[in-house]
């Protein structure tokens, strides 16, 4: 089967608990559909590259997971149909990933950094 990673930005005033439950709810969707989650990662509230519909932060969050290929326009109606979200993407990878994404280790990286005060 093939391997894909969603990714969806959820609007900014919205607390964790319910960006928990959206991704709660894709990999019930996905584990339904005989699919496998391979891992979930929150990424936290981000800058927006740009501002989209006058918000300049969102909640990201992402999952990847091995499932049919049937499965994507079902994820798609999911996401499109849920208010809370502001964008998705779902893209196919070639290999499963190891361990955490870029974004979370460059986060690790910035927090394990000196400030100026400190140095």
């Amino acid at each position: 089967m093939p391997i894909y990673e969603t990714i969806f930005v959820a609007r900014q005033d919205l607390p964790i608990s319910k960006v928990e439950k959206i991704t709660k709810d894709l990999v019930a969707l996905i584990s339904k559909e005989l699919g496998d989650v391979n891992n979930k990662e929150y990424w936290g509230l981000r800058k927006l590259a740009y501002p989209i519909s006058k918000t300049h932060k969102a909640h990201y969050s992402m999952v990847v997971h091995t499932s049919p290929q049937t499965i994507i326009s079902k994820i798609e109606h999911f996401m499109r149909t849920n208010e809370q979200i502001i964008r998705f993407l779902s893209t196919k990878i070639d290999t499963l990933p190891t361990g955490e994404s870029v974004i979370l280790q460059e986060e690790k990286h910035k927090d394990n950094q000196p400030t100026q005060e400190e140095v």
